[in-house]
């Protein structure tokens, strides 16, 4: 079982705890020229934003959301432009060599970052997708995030605290909650299960309010709650400090990725853009944008199970 709160990494792609090649033919088919050109029915030229929540690694573990779902769900919405979970530029794992940009001049995935086996093979099918639609990609993440992450030694930190975690929920499932305390490790477990099964749900269990519920409490106990529980004994701040420090993070990113996508919406009003994300990020990218006048926020079985 895996405590960790999913967050992207990019060149390595791994997934949990939180991963192009032919010119584009000429000439537009009629299909590309409704995608790029059809303002969304009674949208009064506010933005129609759809966040489709991807399972990176995870579509290659389940027959009921792949990443021919993905892309098939994407083709049939007919977007303006597809935004992927990706920063501008990236820097190879150990921080040496010339940031490189995600997104092609042309408005298309790197090719070095689409690789067999590449633990985020969502890109490869996105990009697709994109371009049979004729439409282009953005880039929305957090830039240098992977310098982030490196000159903090999130990884390291990470698996530190996820380690203390294993270590009190397996201690907690062999001799039972005797505490308020315990209870709270107990619950937090029973989140991180839940979220793993429903993994293997369909697309539309997965991109639903049920689904973010869960994500939703996770995160209130990971960010919150037990940071907050034992803040109460002095002898724990360091371990307090490290939660907060995954809780601001966590904030700080998804706050960027929401003015990233609200600045590339306010490019395409009356318009329809799809986003895609990791199932995590969902639920606090949508609370973020509803807030917004100019953004209307759809769910992909809204507006296909209308057509």
């Amino acid at each position: 079982m895996n405590l960790r709160v999913a967050h992207k990494r990019y060149v390595r792609f791994p997934w949990a705890g939180i991963c192009l090649w032919t010119i584009v033919s000429i000439g537009v088919t009629s299909r590309q020229a409704l995608a790029a050109d059809t303002p969304v029915p009674g949208s009064n030229e506010r933005t129609e934003i759809v966040i489709i929540g991807t399972l990176h690694g995870g579509h290659n573990k389940t027959q009921e959301y792949t990443t021919q779902h993905l892309k098939r769900i994407i083709l049939d919405l007919k977007p303006a432009a597809v935004l992927q979970e990706l920063p501008p530029t990236i820097v190879s794992k150990n921080g040496e060599g010339i940031p490189m940009a995600t997104i092609t001049a042309d408005g298309r995935v790197s090719r070095e970052l689409v690789n067999p086996g590449s633990s985020s093979p969502e890109l490869l099918v996105i990009d697709e997708a994109a371009r049979e639609l004729g439409v282009r990609e953005f880039p929305y993440d957090r830039e240098g995030l992977n310098e982030f992450y490196r000159k903090s030694k999130y990884d390291e930190r990470m698996a530190k605290l996820n380690a203390s975690l294993m270590d009190r929920t397996q201690q907690l499932t062999k001799d039972g909650p005797k505490s308020i305390e315990d209870k709270i490790y107990m619950l937090l477990m029973n989140a991180v299960i839940a979220d793993a099964r429903l993994k293997s749900a369909s697309p539309r269990v997965i991109n639903s309010e049920a689904y973010d519920s869960v994500i939703r409490i996770k995160h209130a106990i990971f960010h919150d709650i037990i940071p907050t529980m034992l803040a109460e004994d002095p002898g724990r701040k360091d371990l307090v400090a490290e939660f907060h420090f995954f809780r601001d993070e966590w904030q700080t990113r998804n706050g960027i990725m929401a003015e990233n996508i609200a600045r590339i919406a306010a490019e395409f009003p009356g318009k329809r853009l799809v986003v895609t994300t990791g199932t995590e990020h969902r639920y606090m990218l949508r609370d973020l944008l509803a807030k917004r006048p100019s953004i209307d926020l759809k769910e992909f079985w809204e507006i296909l199970s209308a057509n």
